[in-house]
């Protein structure tokens, strides 16, 4: 789970930007990461708002992806809007002058692409990448639309976990990550 990494890295002493679109949901990073970016906000490809997909039974699953929330739960979901804006918007106005992203981590129930399609990524190139990915077999993930579009942008797949793939860039040394700890 997403969540259980990024509490992992925080206890090590690494420091991110946290987003949510659920509202409440960040209320509960501004307690427990006060020295991150935490944002109550939707990831797309513009800035506006955009129906948000909510499960009562199993909040794992919400998505801007009704299709996503149809074929897993098709039962008690409640459409909200909140408020979007790109990834690369978020960067803008988050990270320090010529900040550096050491590990992008996309949890987003089925608009993974739609995420990484908001990035800039000319001027924002995460050292590493994971993104959910349910997929059982390695061979299954090259049908995933984020491998191709992560290649074309210079990336390569690293390795496939059981509920995600990891990217790196293909000149990255992985002179930071030798160990999880800063």
């Amino acid at each position: 789970c997403s969540s259980d990494l990024t509490f992992l890295l925080h206890k090590y002493g690494w420091h991110g930007i946290n987003i949510d679109a659920m509202p409440g949901v960040i209320d509960l990073f501004k307690k427990a990461r006060p020295d991150d970016i935490n944002l109550e906000i939707g990831i797309t490809d513009q800035l506006g708002s955009m129906d948000f997909y909510v499960s009562k039974n199993n909040t794992l699953f919400n998505s801007f992806d009704s299709s996503f929330q149809q074929s897993l739960l098709s039962q008690d979901v409640t459409k909200i809007t909140v408020n979007t804006k790109p990834l690369s918007m978020v960067f803008d106005e988050s990270l320090p002058r010529q900040g550096e992203i050491d590990l992008l981590l996309i949890d987003v129930e089925g608009f993974e692409l739609v995420v990484l399609q908001s990035n800039d990524w000319e001027r924002y190139r995460p050292r590493i990448i994971l993104i959910e990915d349910f997929t059982c077999f390695v061979d299954e993930i090259f049908d995933n639309p984020c491998v191709n579009f992560l290649k074309k942008k210079g990336y390569r797949v690293l390795h496939k976990i059981p509920n995600g793939i990891i990217f790196s860039e293909n000149s990255n040394k992985f002179s930071k990550f030798n160990r999880l700890v800063p």
